[in-house]
């Protein structure tokens, strides 16, 4: 993965934010395949995977944006240019490794949950994206967002916007069905719909940035901890109302809120942090890493279960350290040996 960089500053609250969802994740993850409560999914479950959406966007436009009126022809933009290299990276970096390491993922996933293999279930969880949802919504959204770019939309209103609109026909769909089933396939294209409203959100804090934290600085840096315990009261008293895990269901109105909020304090904390190279390499390849969020802690979970016995919540704790340090080093050898799994241009 690329490294990410202003002028010669690598982003680091950007790296601690990745690092921290991708760690949630593995803990969400662990828990399912453990049995086991963590007791913290009200607080990580509206930022844990929705802060990848909202950096995603930060990072679309701050890359695209400014180059808008920059280029005269479309076709050659679609061609030769940025629309080029988008089109490129969201198919080779995202929807190709996403299918290889679905199918890679599936077999073990059936045998260990002793199901039989089935074609129709292959193609639904590699071909259709019914598999690793995440970065099959990313790409949608990323595409969709192709759109506002290929129209030379230069105001972020527009895209903020069409985001709006985007999530509420995602609503829509997740009401009444879809255009094809009631489910989320091909490439959980809903999921994706509601996710254009978060990068949206992104690139609108991408450019309002040194505004919006100027907000809570100096002595208003004290609203940070009274949003916080208002969050933490939000998220025990009032979660049922919470609406916003895209890949189950849509985006609602109190669901953005809680997502707003959570993310936003969440890269507060980030920046408050320091850098460092284990940091870093693990914001570079966080994607790597979130491939294995599935089969490996379901792998850890069951060779637990049957080795040894321990309290729930140790066993759970256990599991997610060993999954992330199996992920860890899984990662690292397949970019030391065959880094075009990553990107299957042969660009490492």
């Amino acid at each position: 993965m690329s490294i990410l960089k202003t002028g010669m500053t690598e982003l680091n609250w950007i790296n601690w934010v990745k690092l921290l969802c991708v760690f949630f994740i593995f803990v969400n993850h662990s828990a399912i395949y453990c049995g086991v409560d963590s007791g913290i999914g009200h607080f990580y479950n509206p930022f844990f995977v929705n802060a990848f959406f909202v950096v995603s966007g930060y990072l679309f436009f701050r890359k695209y944006l400014p180059k808008q009126g920059t280029w005269a022809d479309r076709k050659e933009w679609v061609c030769r240019g940025d629309g080029a290299t988008l089109l490129g990276n969201v198919f080779f970096k995202i929807l190709l490794p996403t299918l290889l390491f679905s199918a890679l993922n599936f077999f073990p996933k059936k045998i260990l949950r002793g199901e039989e293999i089935l074609l129709p279930d292959l193609l639904n969880d590699t071909v259709l994206g019914g598999s690793i949802w995440f970065t099959n919504a990313l790409a949608v959204a990323e595409l969709l967002l192709l759109l506002g770019l290929l129209f030379k939309w230069k105001r972020m209103s527009l895209f903020l916007l069409y985001g709006l609109l985007m999530a509420c026909a995602a609503y829509g769909l997740f009401q009444c069905g879809g255009f094809v089933s009631e489910s989320n396939v091909p490439f959980y294209y809903k999921s994706g719909m509601s996710a254009t409203l978060l990068l949206a959100l992104g690139g609108l804090y991408w450019l309002h940035e040194r505004a919006v934290d100027r907000v809570f600085s100096g002595w208003r840096m004290v609203l940070l901890p009274c949003l916080f315990v208002g969050y933490l009261c939000a998220c025990r008293f009032c979660f049922s109302l919470y609406s916003g895990s895209l890949n189950l269901e849509p985006l609602n109105v109190t669901g953005l809120i809680f997502i707003v909020v959570s993310v936003y304090l969440l890269i507060r904390l980030c920046k408050a942090l320091p850098g460092g190279r284990f940091v870093n390499y693990w914001g570079r390849h966080s994607i790597g890493i979130y491939f294995f969020c599935g089969a490996i802690p379901n792998i850890v979970a069951i060779a637990l279960g049957k080795t040894v016995s321990l309290p729930p919540m140790v066993n759970l704790w256990l599991c997610v350290f060993l999954s992330l340090g199996m992920a860890l080093v899984a990662v690292y050898l397949l970019n030391r040996f065959v880094p075009w799994v990553y990107d299957l241009r042969g660009r490492k």
